[in-house]
């Protein structure tokens, strides 16, 4: 069976729509497969025709360091500290103008306490040595997430994560001091069929009042097959579609094909692949068409020289 990580530019879509109002969740770790490398990658650099960004990762596969560049001098970077697979530290630095920005630049300090169900304290501090927030996420006998506290000079706030199932479905909803902010809904469609789907529809609340919805499709590999995109429709009291894609793919995972449907319009894309002389066959350059907007990934394997676009 071919292992199928979520493509990234999937990951991206679906992060911002999901993110607008900050969520409260615990730290997430980021690996090779949340960037489409296969195999023992040490360093990846992706060249755009809008920028730059470079991915390095230990030996264990995590991301330990990430840096976003705009121009030689305009850049961001992000190091990720871990002990085993506890993330410690994650500092995310910002320059311009070849400076180091104190002003904008914030580190995030973790500590884990295991005395009794497991608890996670995150403490963020600005460069200019600033206290911001705190947040501490609380973890139930099965290691779910069931609060997070976040602290800071303008008072307190309690997320409380509920766990609820009817059927096959299960149900994940997040309030904030008692409102309503999101709510998870997991379902398997044709359970046990080979053209089994799993269902993930997640509501956002603004007020407590229904805001906007994502509803994402996925395989039994967890391979995004679909996305939709709803917003609520006061008049008619229900979520009504903006925008679906619905995703192809190649036998070894990569996506070839994605198709829009934004109300009565509907696009095409497709995507063609150059693939490195590597045992892992990561692509080194993927061109979009027909917007003609091209990758290229220069890849360095550990103990192995860089794997550049074949002339």
């Amino acid at each position: 069976m071919i292992s199928r990580p979520i493509h990234s530019c999937i990951i991206s879509f679906i992060a911002i729509l999901l993110s607008a109002y900050g969520f409260a969740q615990e730290p997430k770790l980021f690996s090779r497969s949340d960037f489409d490398l296969k195999g023992e990658v040490k360093n990846c650099l992706v060249i755009t025709n809008y920028g730059q960004e470079e991915f390095e990762f230990n030996q264990s596969g995590l991301l330990s360091k990430s840096i976003t560049r705009f121009t030689e001098e305009d850049y961001s970077v992000t190091y990720y500290k871990y002990r085993d697979s506890l993330l410690l530290e994650q500092r995310n630095e910002n320059y311009a103008q070849g400076q180091l920005d104190e002003g904008t630049s914030i580190a995030h300090f973790y500590a884990l306490d295991t005395s009794n169900n497991r608890k996670i304290t995150e403490r963020i501090f600005s460069y200019q040595k600033e206290f911001l927030d705190q947040y501490e996420y609380y973890f139930d006998e099965e290691d779910r997430l069931i609060r997070v506290i976040r602290s800071n000079e303008e008072g307190v706030d309690e997320t409380e994560v509920t766990y609820t199932t009817y059927k096959d479905e299960q149900t994940i909803t997040y309030s904030v001091n008692g409102v309503i902010q999101k709510s998870i809904r997991k379902s398997i469609k044709g359970k046990g069929n080979p053209d089994e789907r799993h269902l993930e529809l997640t509501k956002e609340f603004l007020g407590g009042q229904p805001n906007r919805a994502v509803e994402v499709e996925r395989d039994p590999d967890q391979y995004v097959l679909s996305s939709k995109e709803y917003y609520f429709d006061p008049v008619k009291n229900e979520f009504a579609l903006r925008q679906r894609t619905d995703y192809e793919y190649d036998a070894e995972g990569n996506l070839n094909a994605e198709s829009i449907l934004l109300g009565r319009a509907k696009s095409n894309k497709s995507y063609i692949y150059q693939f490195d002389g590597s045992e892992f066959k990561n692509w080194i350059k993927q061109v979009v068409t027909p917007d003609n907007t091209y990758k290229t990934r220069r890849i360095t394997y550990f103990d192995s020289e860089p794997k550049t676009e074949e002339k």
